[in-house]
This record gives C-alpha cells, structure tokens and sequence, in this order.
C-alpha cells in the first residue's frame, strides 16, 4: 500500500504531467519529452477541430488566420472553459472581439450564441424567456438582438 509521501509525489507528477500537455512546459521527469510534445499537439489540434466544428462561421472567416490566432488564445487560456466546443467558441468570440481581430459576422455569431445560451462553472444553460444581447460592430456602432420563447428573434444592427 503506498504511504502518504508517495501519494503526494504521484500527484505532483500527475500535474506536472497535465500542465506539460495543456501549457507545453517540460514534462516529469521520466517522461518521453517528444511523446509528450506530440500528444499536446494532438491534445490542441482536437480542441481546434472541435471549435471549428462548432462555429462554422468563425473558423470560416477567420480562414488561413484561425490557427496562428487560436494558438494566441491558447497560450492566454490553455484549458478549455466549461461547456465543450461551445463554450470555448463563445470564449474564443469573445478573446477575438477583445483584440480587435473579430469582424462583424464573428461578432454577430457571438451575441446570437450569447442570446441563447450562458456558460458557467455548471456547463452550457438554455437561456428561458425574453432575452436581449448587445453587442458592438467592429465599426463601434450597435447591434442588439432579441428573442422571444417558442422562437423568432429579431435583429437590429446600427
């Protein structure tokens, strides 16, 4: 059976070995530095996918550009937020409007997936009954949309 110490070691080692394949920093020692490497890219590249997957629109305008600004957003957020792919889209949208680096159709995905949803430390939640978001166009002007229950939404944008 092992004793205290060595479980206190094992989870130092666990974390550290979590931490080299989120944050890419040395991994354990023991550990294959290049296997390791590798698996962190694997481990970034689903991640990446899986976004895209989920926000068509963003990954589609952001093109040839997705990558080299997913990995900037990446190395800000190493861990994926909660509420899967949706969630790190909706948090991706938002990193993307922060750096001035989302044009408007990225922007207006956000607020519609904001309108429709919140995350939080629970996971992805249905938003219920009226619900109205804001946001800005990359030109600064408005854009605020509503929706209602049982469907329909309207759009205004500035």
């Amino acid at each position: 059976m092992p004793t205290d110490e060595a479980r206190a070691r094992l989870a130092v080692e666990q974390t550290r070995l979590v931490e080299s394949l989120i944050r890419q920093v040395p991994p354990p020692p023991g550990f294959h530095v290049e296997r390791v490497r590798l698996a962190a890219e694997r481990l970034l590249r689903k991640r990446s996918q899986a976004l895209r997957k989920s926000w068509p629109v963003t990954g589609a305008t952001l093109g040839e550009r997705f990558d080299g600004l997913f990995s900037r957003y990446v190395a800000r957020r190493p861990s994926a937020p909660p509420g899967g792919p949706l969630g790190d889209g909706m948090a991706f949208a938002e990193w993307l409007i922060a750096h001035d680096e989302a044009p408007d159709v990225i922007r207006l995905e956000a607020l519609r997936a904001r309108l429709g949803v919140r995350c939080g430390t629970g996971g992805i939640r249905r938003r219920r009954g009226i619900r109205i978001a804001f946001a800005r166009r990359a030109s600064g002007w408005p854009m605020v949309m509503i929706a209602w229950p049982f469907g329909g939404r309207i759009t205004l944008v500035g």
